[in-house]
């Protein structure tokens, strides 16, 4: 709650303070998605996160650590989504919208990637403050894209920087679990390859926000 509460307190006087503010919004924007999405969990998921790193899961506690990494992956898109459509509205140059569009077009397929294929398959379950997420995302997309095309790129680069940095650790947890693993599991292999094409698009964003304006 207190990520979500810095994220729209950092938005309030945005256009005096310019980009760097921009960017601490942009950036605890993400850190609530992770924190948020995953208060209705009634088991101890981040137990078989740690123990991932030095002991063999259970296939059951294998289940939980995907279905922990699909729900909170799933609702990041999500935001992710409605940060670029939200730029995207009050974006005014038309070649600065085409670069917005290019980015959006890969989000719109990582969500339908968790949205339609993950989730069904691992039975996990969304989380409930998508809502939450929707009103949160275009809000800050829409704010500062209708401010300057240096501030939505900043916005930009901030996002996608956390995002890359989210998709890097689920990597290194998933890689170090399946060191453990006797038999490779498709499932597991599926997963990993996903997030890897996700974190180096997501990548490419970032640089672009850096390229562009920030």
């Amino acid at each position: 709650i207190m990520s979500l509460h810095k994220a729209y307190s950092a938005l309030k006087g945005v256009q005096s303070a310019g980009p760097q503010i921009v960017q601490q919004a942009a950036t605890a924007l993400p850190n609530a998605v992770n924190q948020l999405s995953n208060l209705n969990n009634k088991n101890p998921e981040d137990s078989y996160s740690e123990k991932a790193k030095t002991k063999r899961l259970t296939p059951a506690e294998r289940k939980a650590l995907y279905e922990k990494i699909i729900r909170v992956d799933h609702a990041g898109e999500f935001g992710a989504n409605e940060i670029y459509r939200g730029q995207l509205r009050f974006m005014k140059d038309e070649k600065d919208k085409e670069l917005i569009q290019h980015m959006w077009d890969q989000e719109k397929a990582h969500l339908a990637k968790f949205r339609d294929e993950f989730i069904p398959k691992h039975n996990a379950r969304p989380t409930a403050l998508l809502p939450v997420w929707r009103i949160a995302g275009y809000t800050l997309g829409a704010s500062t894209a209708f401010m300057s095309k240096n501030a939505a790129m900043a916005c930009t680069a901030a996002v996608e920087d956390s995002i890359v940095k989210h998709y890097n650790d689920q990597l290194r947890l998933l890689l170090e679990d399946l060191e453990k693993i006797e038999e490779k599991c498709p499932e597991h292999l599926e997963l990993m390859v996903s997030i890897k094409k996700f974190r180096d698009e997501e990548q490419e964003h970032h640089d672009m926000g850096i390229e562009q304006g920030v």
